[in-house]
């Protein structure tokens, strides 16, 4: 029996493309009950339009393509590469230095000696750029 929609609902699209159903909805029957019935069920058998089979490796897709599409974004078209590259964090140049040392402070230490390590903890992470100067 076909039935008048009574409210549209809208069909968002998510961040990564799948459509998501925004609004919360109840079913209930026209007396206002919940509904607890179920949908029909297709059998396969039933389904119209569907492949004979379905490829379940890379190597059993057909028509696939042997290689993905350049953008002219490869390595050679970059302008301002570096040319060589450091095998090392030891060999990488124009890092910030190293942070000293900042001792845990004893488990009895007054506020003068906490304000004093926060303070190098402070300077440490502006020296390598965490928060600003």
């Amino acid at each position: 029996m076909p039935v008048t929609p009574v409210k549209t609902l809208v069909v968002q699209t998510s961040e990564n493309g799948a459509p998501v159903l925004a609004e919360p909805v109840r079913l209930v029957n026209p007396d206002g009950t919940p509904f607890t019935g179920s949908v029909e069920s297709i059998a396969w058998s039933n389904v119209t339009g569907k492949p004979a089979s379905f490829p379940t490796t890379w190597d059993d897709v057909s028509g696939k393509p042997t290689k993905f599409p350049s953008y002219g974004y490869d390595w050679t078209n970059l302008s301002g590469k570096p040319t060589s590259f450091p095998s090392k964090w030891a060999d990488v140049s124009g890092k910030p230095a190293t942070a000293a040392a900042i001792a845990d402070l004893a488990a009895d230490a007054d506020a003068a000696a906490i304000v004093t390590a926060v303070n190098k903890a402070f300077a440490a992470m502006r020296t390598w750029g965490l928060i600003a100067k």
